[in-house]
């Protein structure tokens, strides 16, 4: 099965082997496995960067897919070369990977995902925050959530705010990545 994906995250399995967490149009959230990709000379590792939207080639395996060919497709350089948009694509890729059942392939939340990635990869640091804050009302609307109070959330300025809990209210869990954004911008703002 040839399928486009975005890389959600890697976990690294044998001396040379990793798992990698994808999520795409036809399939939805999935593992596949991405044998050798740990070598030096590996022409998938470039590809597998978390965040990287990527062409591959899956076959069935004995424990699930298996990859055998990986291409970066686009990269978002532009959101990787700057610390706060970086950060802000690491708490869409961990809310994908907490709240998203695998095997459940959505047309609307892979539009969603790859235009959140595509908007912080061409915004500035200047309007980060603000592009944040607007995604993370695209996302909780696409995943059926909805915004209970949009002038609550534009309130938050620098600061955690009722979008960042309702999140977290819904993953039933403290979500990291969104320590690590605030932490960038109290850092890029003192």
């Amino acid at each position: 099965m040839n399928i486009e994906a975005v890389v959600i995250r890697k976990v690294p399995v044998r001396e040379h082997d990793q798992l990698a967490v994808l999520y795409s149009r036809e399939a939805g959230k999935m593992t596949a496995a991405a044998r050798g990709s740990l070598r030096m000379h590996s022409k998938q590792a470039l590809a597998l960067d978390e965040g990287n939207l990527i062409h591959c080639e899956l076959v069935n395996g004995k424990a699930g897919p298996i990859m055998t060919g990986a291409q970066a497709v686009r990269s978002y350089s532009g959101a990787k070369s700057s610390s706060i948009r970086w950060a802000a694509v690491q708490f869409f890729l961990q809310t994908i990977d907490t709240l998203v059942y695998d095997a459940q392939p959505d047309e609307h939340l892979w539009s969603c995902l790859t235009g959140i990635l595509t908007q912080l990869d061409e915004t500035t640091d200047d309007t980060a925050l603000t592009v944040f804050r607007r995604c993370q009302g695209l996302l909780l609307e696409t995943l059926g959530y909805g915004v209970q109070h949009p002038s609550a959330f534009a309130s938050a300025g620098m600061n955690r705010g009722a979008m960042d809990e309702q999140f977290e209210a819904i993953a039933q869990r403290r979500l990291t990545a969104l320590d690590l954004f605030y932490d960038v911008v109290g850092r890029r703002h003192s």
